[in-house]
């Protein structure tokens, strides 16, 4: 059905109609193969593409240097972390693109990885949810390098599953201080959103709790931020324990926070 109207669409001249309509379909909202090949034979590339095609993306491919590959991947990282504008929106949301990261990303050194892994996630969170990129994804949450891992945190979280809380529990007791912090970000986020069953809140809850105690003050403050959001009263007397051991003034000021919102907000 997507498909026919696409077609209707581009026969009347709606090329960024059908576009968006082919990218929901096949990329964002479901993974239809046969709408993704009707995207690739029916969308043109827009002249922005077709430029970076003859360039930083002819670059990223793997007939090149390392060193060339990595310097591409890096200059569309640059591009997708920059201001949006149209121009940009018009040739980056677009999985000609994202295959290519992808691409680096499964084959390449660590430098690599790491400048790939930095640019799909700007497009992921800003311009373009390529669901596909979740499964690219997934292995680097056990990468050797912690930005890696924060990254994959990032996306994994970003491209909601039932599955991302089996995920990413484990990351709140990654030895990287900066991935332990954005797994709480990303958790609580993805709580928020779902809104999953008792079961999950709990396993969350109590991973929450427990990182109350955790060496770094950004993680036991983001800690106590997530479960004020939460709202389970019944993590009132964790936070009173974290908050009368508690030596850091902003931290004790989001725990305080934190239980007069459970206290007027009860489960």
């Amino acid at each position: 059905m997507e498909i026919a109207e696409a077609k209707r669409l581009l026969a009347r001249g709606d090329v960024g109609e059908a576009k968006e309509l082919l990218l929901k379909a096949g990329f964002i909202d479901d993974l239809d193969p046969a709408v993704q090949a009707a995207y690739y034979d029916l969308i043109p590339p827009d002249p922005a593409l077709l430029r970076r095609m003859d360039g930083v993306l002819r670059d990223l491919g793997g007939d090149r240097d390392v060193a060339t590959r990595t310097r591409a991947a890096g200059l569309i990282a640059l591009e997708a972390a920059a201001e949006e504008s149209l121009e940009t929106d018009a040739w980056i949301r677009d999985p000609r693109v994202t295959d290519a990261l992808m691409e680096a990303l499964g084959n390449g050194p660590a430098g690599l990885v790491k400048e790939a892994a930095m640019a799909l996630t700007h497009i992921v969170l800003r311009y373009f949810a390529d669901y596909r990129v979740r499964t690219a994804f997934l292995p680097l949450l056990h990468g050797r390098h912690a930005v890696v891992r924060r990254l994959a945190c990032s996306v994994v979280g970003a491209l909601a599953h039932p599955d991302n809380c089996e995920l990413l529990l484990p990351l709140l007791e990654d030895k990287a201080a900066e991935v332990r912090r954005e797994a709480v970000v990303v958790l609580s986020e993805w709580f928020e959103e779902l809104r999953p069953g008792e079961g999950v809140r709990m396993q969350i809850t109590v991973a929450l709790e427990k990182a109350l105690a955790d060496p770094d003050p950004q993680m036991r403050e983001r800690a106590a931020f997530a479960l004020g959001n939460l709202g389970d009263y019944r993590s009132s007397g964790a936070l009173e324990r974290a908050l009368a051991g508690e030596g850091e003034h902003l931290v004790r000021e989001t725990m305080e926070e934190a239980l007069a919102q459970l206290k007027v907000r009860p489960l």
